[in-house]
């Protein structure tokens, strides 16, 4: 079985959790929990930020190697775990421990195809909660509530959540689309690893004075690790 697609998602959500990491070195995230379920059925184990200001997030990372659009069946399906009923069902019992967190899924993938697209919509400015972490810029959506009530197979999915549940759940999820790519080599460095290379010199100070003795690729890679 060809597992370099299951490998290379892994780096992937390594690298991220990376990027996130440097909020932690700096104090502005307090805590991180990186691939650990809460509780059974957790569709959001990847990454849980909780920030010195209140804030607590939970991400989950999806990527693909394929410029491809965002599918539906990513959604009506558990193929990548994001099984939509599945989703926010995990998503509203952790909100009853933890109120007022908010979800993210990144993908590489990029807009949502037009069957998605009936029903994951674009966010308006005035409710755009901006990127999902420093530096990784993605476009974002949010899932209409009445689109989903009212059209298959997501209102069949949904039959078990009521009007007020669904809508919570799409309130506080956000799908992040179009992430930047990964080359998995801080030698010759993608857009993703260029996010983590910035952190690490302009925040951090690596390669800097005083710390001109520590490389840049060198901090990136042991934060991915």
């Amino acid at each position: 079985m060809d597992l370099r697609a299951t490998h290379y998602g892994y780096a992937y959500q390594d690298l991220i959790t990376g990027i996130a990491l440097v909020d932690m070195v700096l104090g502005t995230a307090e805590n991180i929990t990186v691939d650990t379920k809460g509780f059974e059925g957790d569709r959001f184990d990847d990454l849980t930020i909780g920030y010195r200001a209140g804030r607590r997030v939970r991400v989950q990372i999806k990527h693909t190697s394929l410029d491809r659009e965002l599918s539906k069946d990513s959604f009506s399906g558990d193929g990548r775990s994001l099984r939509l009923d599945l989703l926010f069902g995990a998503l509203l019992f952790d909100q009853d421990q933890h109120p007022g967190t908010t979800y993210r899924v990144v993908v590489r993938d990029g807009d949502p195809d037009e069957d998605l697209a009936c029903v994951l919509k674009p966010i308006d400015a005035a409710d755009d909660p901006g990127d999902p972490l420093p530096g990784v810029i993605t476009r974002r959506f949010k899932f209409d509530p009445t689109a989903l009530q009212k059209t298959k197979p997501w209102k069949t999915r949904l039959t078990g959540l009521t009007d007020v549940q669904v809508r919570t759940a799409c309130e506080y999820l956000t799908v992040d689309t179009s992430a930047p790519a990964a080359t998995l080599d801080f030698s010759t460095p993608g857009p993703a690893e260029r996010v983590l290379l910035r952190r690490v010199i302009e925040e951090l100070g690596a390669g800097r004075t005083p710390n001109t003795n520590i490389r840049p690729e060198y901090a990136a890679l042991a934060l991915a690790h």
